[in-house]
């Protein structure tokens, strides 16, 4: 894992809130539909535990998806995301809802996205993230560029950099090292 740029390590010590999308980020992007019309997704566990640290060191954690997802809204029940918005075209006009919700401005945000969508989102971040396999223009606007592959730990990779830059991944790692 390697250490931020100057510039982008003094963006990362005022993030507060982890926002995201969905479908090519947390997830690898594939739909596999079965006939009784339910959808089913691959979640990566490296995710999971970065929720559970963001979750608490204090961190808000929010998700904003293109798509409406049965599947996607029982996750985010069971793993307590406070900020859950789905089948939202425009994200846009969530932004605002965001900042209130968690209380705070937007350069303490950082989104991560992987395709056109999620563009007007990644431009007001405070910090923008794109897992590897991002579309090139998303990479284009992107403070960080994952490591790994949508589905395949984005969040983890974000979360340690930016946890890193404040300080704070000891205590991540001392939680877990009894």
């Amino acid at each position: 894992m390697t250490e931020l740029k100057a510039a982008i390590s003094a963006k990362a010590k005022k993030i507060k809130v982890f926002a995201m999308d969905v479908d090519g980020v947390l997830t690898n992007g594939k739909l596999i539909f079965l006939e009784s019309g339910e959808e089913l997704k691959s979640w990566n566990v490296k995710d999971r535990i970065a929720f559970y640290i963001l979750k608490r060191l204090g961190y808000g954690v929010c998700w904003i998806s293109g798509r409406k997802s049965v599947t996607v809204q029982r996750v985010a029940e069971d793993m307590e995301i406070k900020g859950i918005y789905l089948g939202i075209k425009d994200k846009m006009k969530v932004w605002e809802k965001v900042k209130k919700k968690f209380g705070v401005e937007g350069n303490e945000i950082l989104y991560i996205g992987d395709d056109l969508v999620d563009i007007t989102l990644l431009k007001r971040a405070g910090i923008a993230v794109c897992p590897r396999d991002g579309a090139e223009e998303i990479k284009n606007l992107c403070d960080i560029i994952s490591s790994v592959n949508g589905g395949d730990g984005v969040l983890r990779d974000a979360a340690e950099k930016i946890l890193k830059a404040q300080g704070k991944w000891r205590e991540a790692v001392d939680f877990y090292d009894l």
